[in-house]
């Protein structure tokens, strides 16, 4: 049965049911009777059908909705019928037409994996595409395995991928680290770098490249309030004012993370001197808001503000 043959069958009859909202009705014998009729379609002839549905501007969505459903069902069951070893060498096989299929079917069945096999499909993607790779940095950021720290080393140091940058920073050893400092700051920014190693006394932190509300994050961090060699909060206040007098825009972000910066460091007088300058730093934005766009919820100023919000994650 050719796809024309079953095209030509579901115009006569499945058309005229689907698009009759009176007689239609989901679960009757008619509308299961459609579902069999597509089931029963090998999967290559099932696509094909499916794609011309979906080109047909007269055919009812509901119906290839329907052939879409049964085909990822037909597909996702044959896939998951492949070993993992096999996937892996569909996966390492550039030539085999089935590395999109395979990535896919590992990520989906990656939880339910042993750990030996969850291992050995980090390690293949860490060697992949950007894609693959990204997605076992993330999973190595937050459950590390330390069998991994080589092909991590490794693949950081040929892509200088962020995500790798992050699995770095917050796993491999330090010495490594401070090999990789720079590198790791112009991925990360140095604020980042800073915090992490701000405490080896092989590191030196420049200051100057930070900064006010980095710095104090980075204090934070390294819990230099509670030294007992240096009264960090007193310098860090002369610091604040001095920030706040040039005038420098605070973004939500930067102002949420000097705030918990100060919070973690202890500076109780500082938090409660500060309050009313960000307070009129917050009115002043809103007035100025005001004169530029009038209503507070026209869509001009959302777009604005939005776009501000976006530059500051960036940042």
């Amino acid at each position: 049965m050719t796809c024309n043959d079953i095209m030509a069958f579901l115009r006569e009859n499945a058309y005229p049911y689907y698009c009759d909202t009176d007689s239609f009705e989901k679960g009757s014998w008619q509308d299961r009777y459609f579902n069999a009729l597509l089931q029963s379609l090998p999967e290559e002839t099932l696509a094909q059908v499916g794609n011309r549905l979906v080109m047909d501007p007269s055919c009812p969505r509901i119906l290839f909705l329907k052939a879409e459903m049964i085909l990822t069902v037909k597909v996702e069951g044959r896939h998951a019928a492949l070993t993992t070893r096999t996937l892996l060498r569909y996966y390492t096989d550039k030539k085999s037409r089935k590395v999109s299929m395979a990535v896919k079917e590992l990520m989906r069945r990656f939880p339910s994996e042993t750990q030996e096999s969850q291992r050995t499909i980090l390690r293949a993607f860490l060697s992949g595409g950007r894609k693959e790779m990204e997605w076992a940095g993330r999973h190595l950021r937050d459950h590390w395995t330390r069998s991994l720290s080589g092909p991590v080393a490794e693949r950081w140091k040929a892509t200088r991928n962020p995500v790798l940058g992050q699995v770095a920073l917050r796993h491999l050893p330090t010495a490594f680290l401070l090999e990789e400092q720079e590198a790791l700051a112009e991925a990360l920014g140095y604020a980042a770098v800073c915090a992490r190693l701000g405490s080896h006394p092989a590191f030196r932190l420049d200051s100057a490249r930070l900064t006010v509300p980095e710095y104090f994050y980075v204090m934070a961090k390294l819990d230099a309030g509670r030294s007992e060699a240096v009264n960090v909060p007193l310098v860090m206040e002369f610091m604040l004012d001095e920030y706040l007098d040039e005038g420098e825009r605070l973004s939500p972000g930067e102002r949420d993370r000097l705030l918990w910066s100060m919070g973690r460091i202890g500076m109780t007088e500082a938090l409660m001197k500060v309050l009313p300058e960000l307070r009129r730093r917050e009115e002043e934005e809103r007035s100025l808001d005001r004169i530029v766009f009038g209503d507070q919820d026209s869509p001009d100023r959302m777009n604005f503000v939005g776009t501000l919000e976006i530059e500051d994650k960036m940042n």
